[in-house]
């Protein structure tokens, strides 16, 4: 069963990433960016980070726009895919529901604003674009309805990771004797 992740920024989505890749048989779905590679990130490993042009000239889906930084995800990472990971936001899931071939469980991370703002001057990013970025998703999420939601704001992922994993477990026991959610 594949894993969609949503959060906002700050919220832990790419550390459940690792640790579920590090530890377990899933693989992410590494998508494209056209913003710069933050201190620590390897190309072809966290993105796959590419200029506009580049960007424009490939056929994405889930794309999104995030402070003037492209986002987008290549199609042919999906469709049949079995036990990966992607991220998107709260428009990529909503893409994705209309996708074929790409069955899922939707996780929301949920974190407290200053937890999340902690994370993020702490990782190097500038506290005014934080600050910018909190505020613009105050509305994006509204209306968001995931698969399951899991707190990440203890400052490790274990719990977050445990109710994610019962959660696909529930789910692939469910598909595989056709129950109805």
């Amino acid at each position: 069963m594949n894993i969609v992740l949503l959060g906002k920024t700050g919220s832990g989505k790419t550390a459940i990433c690792d640790w579920l890749t590090e530890n377990l048989r899933y693989e992410k779905i590494i998508t494209y960016t056209t913003r710069p590679m933050r201190k620590g990130e390897v190309d072809g490993e966290d993105y796959h980070f590419v200029t506009d042009r580049e960007f424009e000239e490939k056929d994405l889906i889930l794309k999104t726009n995030i402070y003037g930084n492209k986002y987008g995800t290549d199609k042919n990472d999906l469709v049949g895919a079995d036990n990966k990971i992607v991220i998107v936001d709260p428009n990529g899931l909503d893409e994705l529901r209309l996708l074929d071939g790409f069955s899922f469980v939707s996780v929301y991370v949920a974190c407290p604003t200053h937890i999340r703002y902690s994370r993020c001057v702490r990782r190097g990013d500038s506290p005014m674009i934080t600050l910018s970025r909190i505020s613009s998703e105050t509305y994006s999420f509204d209306g968001l309805v995931p698969d399951i939601t899991v707190d990440n704001s203890n400052g490790t992922v274990y719990p977050a990771v445990i109710s994610i994993l019962e959660k696909v477990k529930e789910v692939s026991d469910c598909s595989h004797h056709r129950c109805i959610k």
